[in-house]
């Protein structure tokens, strides 16, 4: 009698824990650091909201609109920011990078780095 109410509450719990909609990750920091004159960015907002982390952030895939900010360069006291248009796909792992010409630039273009897919998501 007493082993229903555990299989009850067990089964809640694996039902609150499994997600049927599909999710994405976006990370400030490069995959592959094997490029020269690449620098890890900060995400600012996504779609216009002020994020507080970095790595591994939560997004609903879709298009999105990042604001990203690299590092300033030699002589600089504040990093320029940049915007960003893509298209996130479900189930996507992306890691971005600010790619410069040379490194005494402040001049930067905002990339994908590197793409990933999310081991155990639906899409």
């Amino acid at each position: 009698m007493k082993t229903l109410p555990l299989l009850l509450i067990a089964g809640a719990i694996a039902t609150a824990c499994a997600t049927t909609q599909a999710y994405s990750y976006l990370n400030g920091f490069r995959w592959s650091k094997v490029e020269a004159n690449t620098y890890d960015v900060l995400i600012v907002s996504v779609d216009g909201v002020t994020r507080a982390q970095n790595a591994k952030l939560l997004v609903e895939p879709g298009v999105r609109t990042l604001i990203l900010e690299a590092p300033p360069a030699d002589g600089f006291r504040r990093g320029e920011q940049r915007e960003l248009v893509l298209r996130i796909d479900p189930c996507m792992e992306c890691w971005f990078e600010a790619k410069r010409s040379n490194p005494l630039s402040q001049d930067w273009e905002p990339r994908v780095n590197y793409r990933d897919r999310i081991a155990g998501c639906k899409p």
